[in-house]
């Protein structure tokens, strides 16, 4: 596979742990350790533009298709709902005093990953908390929505996965295997299997419909695996590390198709965060380094 850097994105002044986009935009958008939410096109990556400024880092982004917002999780200041076509924030809701580190749109419904433990739900209709149920004595970290089973993957520092009722917000299981915090979780494009990473460097695959039994076990990167995301088709997977890389996936394989890194392809200098593919072959990636780099995949000859 052959793997070019098309743009470095300059600007942050701090490390950048989130981004996002509406689907089918040129647009993205980016956040961090200094509060900013900047707005950059693939058209002209060279600059970007601020959208917003919170008082505090930024470890996740959702967006709101339907209204164009997006939600800002701001750590120990609850969420800002930031409209970036004005630039102005139309609504905040402080519903945790701790830090945010992942949320998932379901519906009308936002989930909310917090440091304390709890996963909070939160009606982005009236913009009021419906629920807040404890998970685990540890950080919460990650989320994954599978649309097949309505089940939200619940991803924390006590080193377990936990397996929600969306609706009823009920624990249907609790997968052990981990030894480390999970940090990145994902479910297949066909809701069959559920993948999952994060400190302890080891992705490991979980077969769905068998009440999730463990059917894969590798190490995909030297260190800490921070995300796996599937890209639109599905036909690939990415993970991103701590250990400065990138690297795409077969997910029939489990075959690594290409790495992308600093000696190999000009890749980022420290811990890459988080990705995003806004199409089946540009990825966006952001890091430590306080950049963010685009990044198209093709076919080699």
């Amino acid at each position: 596979m052959d793997v070019r850097r098309d743009a470095q994105c300059i600007g942050h002044q701090d490390c950048i742990y989130a981004v996002t986009a509406f689907c089918g935009d040129r647009s993205f958008y980016t956040a961090g350790a200094d509060g900013m939410v900047v707005q950059w096109n693939l058209d002209s990556p060279e600059t970007g533009e601020m959208v917003a400024k919170v008082g505090s880092t930024v470890y996740s982004l959702c967006p709101m298709p339907e209204q164009r917002h997006i939600v800002v999780g701001q750590n120990f200041e609850g969420i800002h709902i930031i409209d970036p076509e004005s630039r102005k924030e139309v609504g905040s809701l402080k519903m945790t005093d701790a830090a945010i580190f992942d949320m998932v749109l379901v519906g009308r419904m936002l989930f909310i990953a917090c440091g304390d433990g709890y996963l909070v739900a939160v009606d982005t209709q009236e913009w009021r908390t419906l629920a807040r149920i404890r998970i685990s004595e540890k950080s919460l970290r990650s989320l994954a929505y599978n649309s097949a089973t309505h089940e939200l993957a619940v991803g924390a520092s006590d080193h377990l996965i936990t397996i929600v009722d969306a609706g009823t917000l009920t624990v249907r299981h609790r997968i052990e295997g981990h030894t480390n915090s999970v940090f990145a979780l994902a479910f297949a494009p066909h809701a069959d299997r559920l993948l999952s990473a994060g400190r302890d460097a080891h992705l490991r695959i979980f077969d769905v419909s068998s009440g999730y039994t463990l059917v894969e076990d590798i190490i995909p990167h030297m260190y800490t695996v921070n995300h796996i995301l599937f890209n639109p088709s599905g036909r690939l997977f990415a993970t991103c590390s701590k250990d400065k890389s990138i690297r795409i996936w077969d997910p029939d394989g489990l075959r690594a198709l290409r790495t992308i890194d600093r000696s190999s392809s000009a890749g980022h200098g420290t811990s890459v965060n988080r990705l995003l593919w806004m199409d089946d072959r540009t990825l966006v990636s952001v890091s430590d380094d306080r950049t963010a780099s685009i990044w198209s995949l093709g076919l080699e000859a």
